[in-house]
């Protein structure tokens, strides 16, 4: 499937008619060739018939951005007597765990973003199900990644504009707003 859109500030919307349950790469192209893309999961994990999808735990997050010191909400489809384990990772370490008891339906729990996740955190959760008395059919194990990208203004690296010949001309500009904005294109 492709479709023109018009971006405005560097965004866009787009109506999606998925036909079948899974997930989907979503890529974004601007008319300069620079194209940037996500993984997303449509449809529901308790009604999908796709066994490759049987192990997939689909996370939601209150929050796609935001900033350090603000909370991040997650919510994960679950059993009673499950377990849930809970890590942050940002591609390089995993720098914190905790485990996480559930509740019949979904569970809900709360992290605190930090200048430390700064650009991204990826949040894993692994969803440890008991081997008896289950009350579903799902497996015993189930796998889910959300990826959220954390803002710290004290970070944001501040350039003096120059002209052509590397004069200053006393112009601040933002890099980071500026990639910031290529980005979302």
């Amino acid at each position: 499937m492709s479709q023109k859109v018009k971006a405005t500030d560097g965004r866009f919307q787009l109506d999606l008619h998925i036909p079948k349950y899974g997930r989907y790469f979503i890529r974004a192209t601007d008319p300069s060739g620079h194209t940037s893309g996500l993984i997303a999961y449509f449809g529901s994990w308790s009604d999908n018939a796709d066994q490759t999808a049987a192990t997939t735990l689909h996370l939601s997050s209150d929050k796609n951005l935001t900033a350090s010191a603000k909370k991040i909400k997650v919510t994960i489809p679950s059993a009673t007597g499950s377990v849930a384990i809970v890590s942050l990772e940002n591609g390089k370490t995993v720098s914190n765990m905790k485990r996480i008891n559930t509740s019949a339906g979904n569970t809900t729990f709360e992290l605190e973003a930090t200048s430390e996740m700064c650009p991204n955190t990826y949040i894993a959760v692994t969803l440890l199900q008991p081997h008896n008395n289950r009350d579903n059919d799902r497996p015993i194990r189930m796998y889910g990644v959300v990826n959220i990208h954390v803002e710290d203004p004290a970070l944001h690296f501040e350039s003096e504009d120059q002209n052509g010949s590397g004069t200053p001309t006393g112009k601040k500009s933002s890099t980071w707003k500026f990639l910031k904005k290529t980005a979302r294109r």
